[in-house]
């Protein structure tokens, strides 16, 4: 009986990683996106997030009767993420980009770049813009949930949609 506190934490550990999961992809990221006009309006995004490569960190959380725990930092990411931003016109987007995690063991704040085109259609007219993205993660590497600040600047392609820069702040599981 004297692990049973052990045993107990590893199983409510894996099912908070489940809730996580989910909270990563029903709660949207909340922001603002600014456009080269001057109009401001109130953003929701919602990132889907696949993660690949070799581990850069590894997080060990050893157990006496249970399983080991073990979160790894897989550093390139591959997303997709829909939006909307709701001002005077609601303008509706969809991202597809490739980033690099830098997040040290030993730390909790890490830093991500990517890089991606962006689909907007607004005023039912489409239009494709690219441009980079840089988040500040706050959170213990390795393991799940993270708090997320981005920044990201959209340069506008076609003359009918303004270049744009959106602020969110939200969480992410990898």
């Amino acid at each position: 009986m004297m692990y049973f506190g052990e045993g107990m934490a590893a199983g409510m550990g894996a099912l908070f990683d489940e809730v996580f999961r989910a909270t990563d992809l029903f709660v949207p990221d909340l922001g603002v996106r600014f456009e080269r006009r001057g109009d401001a309006a109130f953003a929701l995004a919602w990132p889907l997030v696949l993660s690949f490569g070799r581990p850069t960190a590894v997080q060990i959380r050893r157990y006496h009767c249970a399983d080991d725990g073990v979160n790894v930092l897989q550093p390139h990411r591959v997303a997709f993420e829909p939006g909307l931003a709701l001002g005077d016109v609601t303008v509706a987007s969809a991202r597809l980009s490739y980033g690099y995690v830098w997040h040290p063991e030993w730390s909790r704040w890490g830093v991500e770049i990517d890089a991606g085109p962006t689909l907007v259609w607004r005023e039912s007219r489409a239009g494709l813009a690219l441009g980079p993205q840089l988040s500040v993660r706050y959170g213990r590497c390795c393991g799940p949930m993270y708090l997320v600040l981005a920044l990201r600047y959209d340069v506008s392609l076609s003359s009918q949609q303004p270049s744009a820069t959106l602020v969110k702040l939200g969480f992410s599981y990898r």
